[in-house]
């Protein structure tokens, strides 16, 4: 199988134009459905430009994650995705430059459209800017998703990174403000979009090592194949992407069963690796909880080795064994 780019992934996600809607009426409309899928347009992501800086033109590249556009009669407004797997210490100060990088480029292609239809700028400040005092710029609205597993710690808006300064200079002072989503908060959103529902609170469950959980609460439901990639991508289990997405598989799956694959596969490997390598892989990764369920089965079923060895030669506790065995000889019944 093609191995699929990590950021393409999100990207991908993200670009539903249904998904996109649900993500922003949820985490800033509290809700209310502002955002009409059906009004979305995919827009450039490209928002590079060359900046004039006392006389040094500078070129700044940039592109965004996901910008789509979003209409209400023949007007406007862009909205834009960021995702951050890791918190970032200037990152209001990076949404500042995207959004203004967005703004240049509508001016600049307010110039052009007045130079190149011949439109009248009958005012000295209107030939020095390039633009009419009618001209307008359609708003961005920028949304950062932070996918990582410790809350957020850095800045949520510029006046975040500044010194100390006297109460009378702060007022002076421009601020500016970060949209931010965290996935650890996922249950306390309400998405209307199943597919929100899943990627966010399963992720969370399995990145915090809560396996049986999903399988409790998700085993049943249907999983679209890139939401499988979401979750495989953002709780770092890349075999677990390729697994439940491998060519020949069906399109949707349910949760458990992309869940007994993945388990299914460690199992193999356990098999042909041997019982030193099985007991060195559950001393190594043991914390998580579809291998050490593995990992067991592997030992008992294959190697007949007692739960009491088990648990001697894995460092599991025996009480946690023997569960495992409670359920290996219950699916042989």
């Amino acid at each position: 199988m093609a191995k699929v780019k990590s950021d393409t992934i999100l990207k991908d996600f993200w670009r539903i134009n249904e998904r996109f809607a649900d993500l922003f009426n949820t985490c800033c409309f509290g809700g209310e459905q502002i955002i009409d899928p059906t009004q979305l347009v995919e827009a450039d992501t490209d928002i590079s430009g060359v900046i004039d800086i006392l006389g040094d033109m500078q070129s700044i590249a940039r592109n965004r994650d996901v910008v789509k556009k979003h209409y209400h009669g023949t007007d406007f407004i862009l909205l834009g995705i960021e995702s951050q797997m890791e918190v970032h210490y200037s990152m209001p100060l990076r949404v500042m430059i995207m959004d203004a990088l967005n703004y240049l480029k509508q001016i600049r292609a307010l110039t052009d459209y007045n130079k190149q239809h011949g439109i009248n700028l009958d005012t000295p400040a209107e030939f020095l800017s390039g633009i009419k005092a009618t001209d307008k710029l359609h708003p961005v609205i920028t949304l950062v998703i932070y996918y990582g597993k410790t809350p957020w710690d850095g800045p949520l808006k510029l006046s975040d990174m500044f010194i100390d300064m006297p109460e009378d200079l702060q007022k002076f002072v421009s601020d500016y403000n970060m949209n931010l989503m965290q996935l650890i908060d996922a249950e306390s959103y309400q998405f209307s979009h199943p597919d929100c529902t899943q990627a966010f609170n399963i992720t969370k469950l399995l990145m915090t090592e809560q396996v049986s959980e999903v399988y409790e609460k998700y085993g049943h439901h249907i999983m679209k194949s890139d939401v499988l990639r979401f979750i495989g991508k953002v709780s770092n289990k890349v075999k677990f992407i390729s697994l439940a997405t491998q060519k020949g598989n069906k399109k949707e799956v349910t949760m458990g069963e992309a869940l007994d694959k993945w388990e299914r596969t460690f199992i193999q490997q356990g098999e042909a690796t041997g019982q030193e390598r099985g007991i060195e892989i559950g001393k190594e990764q043991g914390i998580e909880i579809g291998e050490k369920r593995g990992i067991v089965k592997t030992l008992f079923t294959k190697l007949h080795m007692s739960a009491e060895q088990i648990a001697a030669d894995t460092e599991l506790p025996i009480e946690e064994v023997n569960e495992i065995l409670a359920q290996v000889n219950y699916s042989h019944l």
